[in-house]
């Protein structure tokens, strides 16, 4: 995006653009609002713009019912050219509800793709399994496809795997680190309805709460991408007469269990938080949406991060839950599920097993904490 475009349109209302140009705003050198909507006043887009610069975004100004001329279609979107905001070409990104054929068509595509059998990946290597796990689709009970279930031996062969990856990618340069994540972005945004299309029939969202939580994933991947460069500068500690400074390093192979509600936002995000800081991790997404999970892993192998860093291995929380937690390598643990699991895992992380050369860090966050109120009115 830096090489190709110099400005960003959107044509959006204010309350609909926030989200497409915080995206955006990351990586073009200047971003320019524009919006033609009958309904935008030009201090509806000074608030945008002090909105998305608070988050580190770069705006160049605001301009109201300025919309260029001669509109170009491409495949995924459009442009304008010998616009009359820049002589150069411009890009275009529509806010408004998504193309009710691009919907249709992304349906058709993940229902052709039913059945399917997705392997686990264990150092780069896809492995089958006999033992299978069915994703069913809570909506219409139909079978989207089977993930192969990792058993003890497959799981203590991922973490060993990650273990020997990490002395490598601990290695990588935070800036290419910070290129594979924002290639992976780009990927999200170029397939955001199959990968849409995936989550409704995985989790049984609608398609509006889909698309959030595509947005909300782009949002982490950019966060991150904009701490750690400041992160790798390192922080000052105390004013002291002693040159003194905290330097973050990465610290190992890391394991995540994520849950069902979330399977891409949540799921990728632990994935993206430890690939950034140079880390390795093992992740075991939800027996109830393992296919969302696995479509992710493959677009961060596209998005060019190396396929040995991420392991896929979903599998029985009874069977290999425990054994991940606990295994010497593991360095650190992200969790997100009910307080139940996250306090067990907690307490085994806690435990020193034999070879572990370190105490584990563990990152729970856990529900149990929002109340449903039914009352005499509800429709039950």
């Amino acid at each position: 995006l830096e090489q190709i475009f110099d400005i960003v349109i959107f044509d959006g209302t204010p309350s609909t653009i926030v989200t497409d140009a915080i995206i955006l705003s990351k990586f073009v050198d200047s971003t320019l609002i524009v919006s033609a909507h009958k309904e935008t006043k030009i201090e509806d887009l000074n608030q945008v713009k002090r909105n998305i610069t608070n988050v580190g975004g770069r705006i160049a100004g605001v301009v109201v019912n300025k919309m260029p001329t001669n509109k170009k279609e491409t495949k995924t979107g459009y442009y304008y050219e010998n616009s009359i905001v820049t002589s150069k070409k411009t890009w275009g990104i529509t806010t408004k509800q998504a193309p009710k054929k691009k919907i249709e068509e992304a349906f058709k595509q993940a229902h052709a793709e039913a059945g399917a059998v997705y392997p686990l990946i264990i150092g780069g290597k896809k492995v089958e399994t006999e033992k299978k796990i069915a994703s069913v689709s809570p909506a219409t009970k139909e079978v989207l496809g089977y993930a192969c279930s990792c058993s003890k031996e497959q799981a203590d062969e991922a973490i060993k795997a990650s273990y020997e990856a990490f002395k490598k990618w601990s290695l990588t340069s935070v800036e290419e680190r910070v290129r594979v994540l924002r290639s992976l972005a780009a990927l999200l945004i170029e397939n955001r309805f199959i990968m849409d299309a995936w989550n409704v029939l995985e989790s049984g969202k609608n398609w509006g709460e889909a698309d959030g939580e595509l947005c909300e994933q782009l949002d982490f991947i950019n966060s991150y991408v904009m701490h750690i460069q400041n992160l790798e500068k390192g922080k000052e500690l105390v004013p002291t007469d002693e040159l003194t400074k905290c330097v973050y390093i990465p610290i190992g192979v890391g394991v995540a269990v994520s849950p069902w509600n979330f399977p891409l936002s949540l799921f990728g995000g632990m994935i993206v938080s430890a690939v950034v800081t140079g880390n390795t991790i093992c992740c075991k997404p939800s027996s109830d949406a393992p296919i969302v999970a696995y479509k992710f892993v493959e677009l961060c192998q596209k998005a060019g991060i190396p396929a040995d860093v991420v392991s896929y291995i979903p599998g029985s929380g009874s069977e290999i839950g425990d054994f991940i937690v606990e295994h010497p390598l593991t360095r650190f643990v992200n969790f997100t599920g009910s307080k139940a699991v996250g306090c067990r895992i907690n307490e085994h992380a806690a435990k020193i097993a034999d070879g572990q050369r370190w105490i584990k860090r563990v990152v729970a966050e856990m529900g149990g904490k929002n109340a449903i109120i039914v009352d005499s009115t509800a429709d039950i």
